[in-house]
């Protein structure tokens, strides 16, 4: 049991202790200790650091016994100046065939590496939720078949619904108008068989039917086996950019004609004031009473 990564101890039928690997002793701070034939409760004066933790295994082993079932658990354990354990607990109740308690059995295997990780990555996650749902860009994953697995509350709040209401559901059939669908299918085909983002322009519709110009930039998930999982796309509502793009060129359009004009019309001036020198040459060559 020394070879074993777990924490292993054998109790017998009152809860005494009959055996421990070095790795428990040294957990609990029990190096040095003769432990065999003490309760939890007595080994607690050995080392008061764990005085709560030896009650509670005292409590663990009752509970097992009464309940004559193996039990689980996950407990975290203490180091004075160092990361705390965190340990899988299994215990096992042994009983005699007339019913009697024999023992109990406590392994133990540590887990703090993979909670540590995990507690990481549910950071991780927390932090890019965050991200996503405080944006004001839109965020949607879909996947192969199509169906939406994510949207975010920018993307739900603008188009006039809620989460529950598009989550599972057709991305194509519930937001794009269908005379947009057979070019957005080929793009998502592309998609799908590349691993390059895009970028593309398309209408989606809102719950009441008005139409938004969004501006996607999206990229293809793939699994650890490089197999497609979904596509997330990112996009940007610029239907009030591309008015004022177009009024911005309407205008542009007008000063151009109004320039044109104003060209014109200063070279007809030019033309009329060179008439107008002739015509005075002219009257000054003519009788002052002669009628015309």
């Amino acid at each position: 049991i020394n070879a074993m990564p777990d924490i292993i101890c054998l109790k017998d039928g009152e809860g005494r202790w009959l055996e421990a690997n070095d790795f428990y002793l040294q957990v609990l701070l029990l190096d040095g200790v003769n432990y065999k034939g003490k309760k939890d409760s007595a080994l607690a004066d050995y080392s008061p650091y764990y005085t709560n933790i030896f009650l509670e295994a005292e409590k663990s082993d009752e509970t097992t016994w009464l309940s004559r079932k193996i039990t689980r658990k996950e407990q975290t354990i203490p180091r004075p100046e160092r990361i705390n354990l965190i340990f899988d607990i299994i215990i096992v109740p042994l009983f005699y065939h007339d019913g009697k308690r024999k023992g109990i059995v406590l392994i133990g295997r540590d887990i703090t590496d993979r909670k540590m990780a995990e507690d990481a990555l549910q950071r991780e996650m927390r932090f890019t939720k965050t991200i996503i749902e405080s944006s004001p860009a839109f965020f949607v994953a879909i996947k192969k078949d199509g169906n939406i697995v994510l949207i975010n509350h920018s993307m739900t709040s603008a188009l006039g619904y809620t989460e529950d209401e598009v989550i599972g559901k057709d991305f194509l059939s519930t937001f794009v108008p269908e005379n947009d669908w057979e070019t957005l299918i080929e793009i998502f085909k592309k998609v799908c068989k590349m691993n390059l983002p895009t970028a593309n322009e398309n209408y989606i519709l809102k719950k009441d039917g008005q139409k938004l110009l969004i501006e996607w930039h999206g990229i293809p998930i793939r699994s650890e086996k490089r197999e497609f999982e979904y596509f997330l796309g990112v996009g940007l509502d610029v239907t009030e950019k591309k008015k004022l793009e177009l009024q911005l060129n309407q205008a542009r359009k007008m000063e151009a004609v109004g320039t044109l004009a104003g060209g014109i019309a200063h070279n007809f001036n030019n033309l009329l004031t060179g008439m107008q020198g002739y015509i005075s040459l002219m009257l000054m060559d003519i009788d002052s009473k002669n009628p015309h």
